[in-house]
């Protein structure tokens, strides 16, 4: 007797491209929070998300979800900015700015953009200042600078925490001192020899390697990675930091090196697609 039935290999392999399709664009975490915004709200034309206001006054947690909802919400910030593109203002008070429309916005990664607005506005050459130069001077960034950086550093903003893992980490192997905590770590300075130098870019090196390889092979679903040789560029310039000094301060290399991979990072063009 024939059979017209669907080869049960043919419905595994299409279950199985239906599943990486939803993965790959986050449509599940869209229809889970769309589905619980129609049953509260019921509009009659609820086409948010196309628009990108999905984002507006919502929790962290929803805004860094996914990829485009990280952009559609710097886009929405330079909604809110428009008009003042030849305005300036300084870390606290683009933070203020920011918690208008999202007011658990954590205060680290606009510390993280200013560092890097200052930076691409050409206020900063080879020293890259410290965090509280920025979060407690008066010193201004221009809006177009600032939202240009802030849409690269929230992108990418788990993998700037990774790397300051991994500094941190190693530096607790080749050192005898201490760490109270990871925010008190930061203000360390280490001394360190040639070879715990060497040694040190060579771990850090070896760990970033491994993620923007497993990132390229699709290993990687849980953090975004900076491109290869945006990643490679910050790590010459921490090993030049560590070249020149033998009294390693903690906060300087992680700066150092996440600020100069943050220079030269694009936004990837498919994920506004």
């Amino acid at each position: 007797m024939a059979t017209t039935g669907i080869d049960p290999k043919d419905i595994k392999l299409l279950e199985a491209s239906s599943k990486a399709y939803l993965e790959k664009h986050n449509i599940t975490t869209y229809l889970e929070d769309a589905l619980s915004r129609l049953l509260e709200d019921r509009p009659d034309k609820p086409a948010n998300v196309r628009r990108g206001t999905n984002t507006l006054l919502r929790e962290y947690e929803y805004v860094r979800a996914t990829p485009r909802n990280r952009l559609d919400f710097c886009d929405r910030f330079a909604d809110v900015l428009s008009g003042r593109t030849a305005a300036s203002y300084t870390a606290t008070e683009y933070h203020h700015l920011v918690e208008l429309i999202c007011p658990d916005f954590p205060r680290d990664v606009i510390l993280q953009a200013a560092e890097l607005a200052v930076r691409l506005d050409g206020g900063v050459s080879t020293s890259l200042g410290t965090p509280q130069s920025v979060s407690s001077s008066n010193q201004k960034m221009p809006t177009v600078a600032f939202v240009g950086s802030l849409r690269i550093c929230f992108f990418y903003t788990e993998f700037v925490a990774f790397s300051r893992s991994v500094i941190l980490s190693e530096i607790a192997k080749a050192s005898p001192s201490p760490f109270l905590d990871a925010d008190a770590a930061d203000e360390l300075v280490v001394l360190m020899s040639i070879p715990e130098r060497q040694a040190l870019g060579d771990s850090l090196r070896e760990a970033l390697a491994k993620v923007s390889t497993d990132s390229a092979k699709g290993r990687t679903t849980s953090m975004l990675v900076p491109p290869s040789l945006a990643v490679e560029y910050g790590l010459t310039k921490t090993q030049e930091y560590l070249n020149a000094t033998r009294e390693v301060v903690v906060a300087e290399m992680i700066r150092t090196l996440n600020l100069s991979i943050l220079h030269e990072c694009e936004i990837p063009r498919h994920v506004r697609q």
